[in-house]
């Protein structure tokens, strides 16, 4: 059997980068596909600190039950929920 890596070529624009250098996500609905992103742009750039600012972080997964907050203390993502 054989298996072969491969990594695909994206772009990622912040929300918001604050001036002491934080890399800031604003979400409401936290998909699949961001929960991908956000772990590869982390692993791809590991020099730079990210946190997720959600509209509401006690919001469940439908498929884990996972709440997100629970997501990004697993993941080890600063969290924040409602206004900055």
């Amino acid at each position: 059997t054989l298996t072969l890596s491969y990594v695909l070529k994206h772009t990622y624009t912040p929300d918001l980068i604050l001036p002491t250098g934080l890399v800031v996500e604003l979400k409401g609905l936290f998909t699949v596909d961001d929960k991908k992103k956000m772990l590869a742009v982390r692993e791809q750039h590991p020099d730079v600190v990210f946190a997720l600012n959600f509209q509401r972080s006690s919001t469940r997964f439908s498929r884990t039950k996972t709440t997100y907050a629970e997501w990004c203390i697993k993941n080890d993502f600063i969290y924040g929920s409602g206004e900055l």
